[in-house]
């Protein structure tokens, strides 16, 4: 890439994501998630528990479904980006939508590689360093969930035999 190339904010909807950048941006998505909710049990001890109890509570499903919402948004804005490194149209995200569609969808964001070369959506956008060590956490992240679900459908297997 150029050096006189300035890319879209990463906040925008226009630019590419390639892949490591994609699976960068949605380990820091995670790894946000996953703090807030500790900020959540941390100051709001109780909160779980009333999850549970009042299930229905306007307070309750406000605390536990608006930050879904605002990562769910983040999700979309990045498959947009990711799209438009194939050079396709980001309204393919809507996708994400689909039960069972998603799974594969999300497959196809991570394992395909999209154009090298400039395309209608501007320059390959380059990957940060730090997109690339926390797309390595999250690959090892994955195998480590995957190598557990493997070990335990075998001991049921097992224990079923």
């Amino acid at each position: 890439m150029s050096q006189d190339t300035q890319q879209p904010p990463i906040l925008s909807l226009k630019g590419r994501f390639n892949r490591l950048t994609f699976l960068g941006w949605n380990c820091l998505l995670l790894i946000a998630n996953l703090l807030i909710g500790l900020i959540f049990i941390s100051f709001m001890p109780n909160t779980i528990e009333a999850i549970f109890k009042n299930p229905n509570s306007l307070v309750v499903q406000a605390v536990f479904i608006l930050p879904n919402i605002v990562f769910f948004a983040f999700t979309i804005l990045f498959s947009i980006k990711r799209l438009h490194d194939f050079n396709f149209t980001g309204w393919m995200s809507l996708l994400l939508l689909i039960p069972f569609v998603n799974f594969f969808f999300v497959i196809f964001l991570i394992f395909i590689p999209g154009s090298t070369t400039y395309n209608n959506y501007g320059e390959p956008r380059d990957t940060q360093t730090w997109e690339s060590i926390l797309a390595a956490i999250l690959i090892l992240l994955f195998i480590i969930i995957l190598l557990a679900f493997g070990g335990a459908i075998l001991s049921l297997l097992t224990l079923s035999s």
